[in-house]
């Protein structure tokens, strides 16, 4: 997280798409509940339509997928259409894990949010969120 907020902004290409992802927390240790916001805004003055959350990456260092609690299910990743000024908005939960720890590294969750223009053409933002695994305590690998 660049800015060390906790709220990852997408990198839009400027026809009113913007997805965000925030999280309750920099970094977490085994057993902590994560609390993730998704958030897909229509910033712009068109309306989107085949507005949909497309989910990329959700996985700790090992490359082992994991998955949320409260995540949408598939029919909930097509939102539809999406008025300008209006956004839609999900909470979802994480707990860390024994082997995610172990694992040696962050858990990423890459989103991309897609939509078409009124001109009939597609738009896209993408984010990924980082999350740093650490040992219960703040130490490190070698205990110290």
């Amino acid at each position: 997280m660049p800015d060390g907020s906790g709220v990852v902004p997408g990198r839009g290409d400027g026809h009113g798409l913007k997805l965000l992802n925030s999280c309750s927390t920099a970094s977490a240790s085994m057993g902590e509940q994560v609390i993730a916001s998704i958030c897909i805004l229509n910033v712009g003055l068109e309306v989107l339509q085949d507005v949909r959350l497309v989910p990329r990456q959700f996985s700790n260092a090992d490359m082992t997928e994991l998955a949320y609690s409260g995540f949408p299910c598939e029919e909930e990743l097509n939102i539809g259409t999406l008025l300008p000024g209006t956004h839609r908005f999900w909470i979802c939960h994480y707990q860390v894990t024994a082997a995610d720890v172990l694992s040696g590294g962050p858990i990423i969750s890459s989103l991309a949010a897609t939509a078409i223009t009124p001109d009939g053409d597609p738009v896209r933002d993408e984010c990924d969120l980082i999350l740093e695994v650490r040992w219960p305590g703040g130490d490190d690998w070698d205990g110290n």
